[in-house]
This record gives C-alpha cells, structure tokens and sequence, in this order.
C-alpha cells in the first residue's frame, strides 16, 4: 500500500506523463502504451497527402523503422515530490491584495523551479497546486527528448464507434498506442538521433498471466489534469447554467466549420484531425458532465454540504457567503470573459506565436 501512495516507488515510476497524456513503460526496451488519441500529434507529423496515417495507422517492421514523434514530442519520468507549501505560502496572508498575492506565488514557484534545474540538464521540474492553492509541490522528473512511434490502429480500430463509446464504460474501441523513448549512449536525455538507444526503466508494467477474479482490487494510475470537486454551491450553479453549455455550443460551432474545411481539401483534413478528436472528446465530455450533474442531483448535495459545514459558525459560514457574491458579481462580465477566453485565446496563430517566442526565449538559457 505505502509504494502505491509513491509516485516515485518502483511500481509507480513505470507510469509516465506524455505532457498531456498518460502513458506507462511496458517493456525494459523503454516501450510505451498510451491512448490512441494521445498519438494524434505523432501521426500527424508523420502523414502526407497519400499516406495519411491518422486513417490507415503505422506498424514499424523493426526498430529502425520507428518513426520520431517530432521535436515537441516528450516523456515524463518523475523522480522525486517534495511538499513545499511552506515556502510559497510563506506570509501569504499578509498580502491583501489579489494580484499581489498572485505574482508573490508566482515568483516563487519559479524561483524553487530555477534552483530546482540549475545544472541538472535533463531534468524538468514544476510547482504544482493542490487543493486551490492550500498546498504546493515540487515534482522533479526526468525529460525524455527522442519519442517514436511504433505501433497505432487505423482509426476503425483506434477510434472505433466515434464519440458514441467515449467517456463511457464498456468500451469497444482498440484505444491504444505504443511508442519508445530513446536516449544517448550516455544513458542521459538527448534530441532525436539515429545513434540513440533505447531508454532503460527503473521498472515497467507487466500483463498479468492469471485472469482478474470478482473482488479483486483494480487501480487505475496516471497523471489527471484536475478535479474541481471542491467547488461550491453557488459556483456548481454557474456551471450547469451557463458554462457547460456555453462550452457545449462552442464545440458544436468547431466542429461543424472543421467539417466543411476537411470535406473540401484532404490535405486539410490532416490538419483538421487533431481538432476535431480535440473537440469531439471536449463535447462528449461536457454533455455527460452536464446530464451527470443533474441526474445525480449535485446541486442538492452541494446545498446540504454547505448547510452542515455552516452550523460550525461564521467563521466558516463567511468564505462561503464571499464565494456567492463573487460568483454574483462575476455574471455582469461572463458574457465578455467567455468570448476573451475562447475567441482571443482559441487562435491557432495566437498559440504559435506564443510558442515562438517561448522557444526563443528558452533556447538561449544554459540547459536548452
């Protein structure tokens, strides 16, 4: 039990971050298997007109034939997590104001990821939040640079059943993946090379040869964005009346431009893949998240919740009240901070300009 508590424990270190997907090593050949979704990008950037493996998939027939995943591609491997809640909220208390407390976080948070990474090439480390911000901890993880692909379904067996079976238990899509991580012949974090080898794992995952039997205990380990299961009454509220379906009819607006664009140029098709996958999952998503928090009656819940905790006092009872009136207030600019959000931030030019100049930027440093 204590070395699944461990993200770093042998067990757990077979199980990976791709940067946004989960993934575990399952070979001592550093052989990956993540979702087949989470190689849309390595597909892409492997796929031409004429040869659109996003459609008809990849097998590579040896380990030369493995494909690179691009210079973006990434696996995570953490090493260690320490709590370091005392020192970014160190005085936090004091601040007053909204903004400068913000920037007082911020700038600690970079400061132990600088002296974090200072001399250690390869290895990536970040603050994370826990719990709205009541604690913070500093993951250090090792950064896998040369990602190939080496096995992925078509998209009949990869995305078998479209969004019909996402989200949703039992499902009947091949929804898997493998890839590899390489390193150098120093055994260290190294670009895409032709001299590389593979990496070695600590440890990796391996099938059972026995069949699960009914009682017997089953965990599923990975790296999840993030839970809100936290929020209040008021802010549950705001989300089944305006956000989740404000988010529900802006995939629909994607997906139907996406699909006029796809149907008109097969070379934009291949373009367009990742979006529609993108917001095809974010809509199923959202349509599920909104009839579960009605039909599971949430609301009601979150109302008696609030009910018990103020019957402890004011003094818990008065953040709650703050919440409701900031929820309030924030409805007189929803409207426009949703547009700001999905229309200024939405852009694919806007996010490779960010990118750009984030590579620029990065280049120059000493561990680039």
């Amino acid at each position: 039990p204590k070395e699944l508590e461990d993200p770093t424990s042998r067990t757990l270190q077979a199980v990976v971050s791709l940067g946004g997907c989960s993934a575990s090593f399952v070979s001592a050949e550093g052989l990956v298997v993540t979702n087949h979704h989470c190689a849309i990008a390595a597909l892409q950037t492997n796929s031409v007109p004429g040869k659109n493996l996003l459609k008809d998939g990849f097998a590579a027939k040896n380990r030369a034939d493995e494909k690179s995943n691009g210079p973006t591609a990434r696996i995570f491997v953490t090493d260690k997590v320490s709590d370091v809640t005392t020192k970014v909220r160190l005085d936090l208390d004091k601040q007053k104001d909204d903004r400068a407390r913000y920037k007082l976080v911020e700038a600690r948070q970079k400061e132990i990821v600088a002296d974090c990474e200072k001399g250690r090439p390869g290895t990536r480390c970040s603050v994370a939040p826990f719990y709205e911000g009541s604690m913070f901890y500093l993951v250090e993880q090792l950064e896998i640079r040369d990602v190939r692909l080496v096995l992925a379904p078509e998209a009949g067996v990869g995305n078998y059943g479209g969004e019909i079976d996402n989200w949703r238990w039992p499902r009947h899509t091949g929804d898997f993946t493998f890839f590899r991580a390489y390193v150098g012949k120093d055994g260290k974090p190294a670009d895409f090379s032709p001299d590389n080898v593979p990496y070695k794992p600590k440890s990796h995952l391996r099938f059972a040869t026995t069949p699960l039997r009914e009682s017997d205990l089953v965990m599923v380990a990975g790296y999840p964005g993030r839970t809100y299961s936290g929020k209040t009454k008021a802010e549950v509220e705001e989300a089944v009346g305006f956000g989740y379906p404000r988010r529900q009819k802006l995939c629909e607006d994607y997906l139907a431009a996406l699909d006029v664009v796809s149907k008109a140029d097969p070379a934009a098709a291949i373009v367009a893949t990742p979006l529609v996958r993108r917001y095809g999952n974010a809509l199923t998503n959202t349509k599920g998240q909104l009839e579960g928090l009605v039909k599971d009656g949430l609301l009601g819940l979150k109302a008696k919740r609030e009910e018990e905790l103020r019957a402890a006092g004011p003094k818990v009872a008065q953040p709650l009240d703050e919440i409701a009136k900031l929820v309030l207030e924030s409805k007189k600019t929803r409207e426009a901070d949703a547009e700001l959000l999905s229309e200024f931030l939405s852009p694919k030019l806007l996010s490779a300009a960010h990118l750009i100049v984030k590579m620029a930027e990065e280049r120059g440093k000493p561990d680039a």
